[in-house]
């Protein structure tokens, strides 16, 4: 495995033993190479090996919430940043559909 600062990208090298395996050269962002990096030192794995499990657990789907048990109130999740309601707005909204 080789790094090369000049284009940014790590070499990595395959045995020609090894045909299980691609050899490839990616361009990563410094700080997802230092990620990679990082996890490989703590690991014990190769830059390569961490790189593909971080790759497919980018590919996996979100899991799908998981349902809670029967509450009085509905229950829904709500994205990050979405702004939040006054009580005045919601008891307006409540008087306004005649709900209660």
């Amino acid at each position: 495995m080789r790094w090369d600062r000049e284009t940014d990208a790590v070499d990595i090298t395959v045995s020609a033993y090894q045909n299980r395996v691609m050899r490839t050269t990616l361009t990563l962002d410094d700080d997802v190479y230092q990620a990679v990096v990082e996890f490989s030192q703590s690991s014990g794995e190769g830059l390569g090996k961490v790189a593909s499990k971080l790759i497919r657990r980018g590919l996996q789907p979100p899991a799908a919430p998981k349902k809670s048990k029967a509450r009085r109130f509905p229950v829904f999740d709500v994205k990050p940043g979405t702004p939040m309601m006054s009580v005045s707005r919601i008891q307006r909204f409540i008087d306004e559909e005649g709900l209660f």
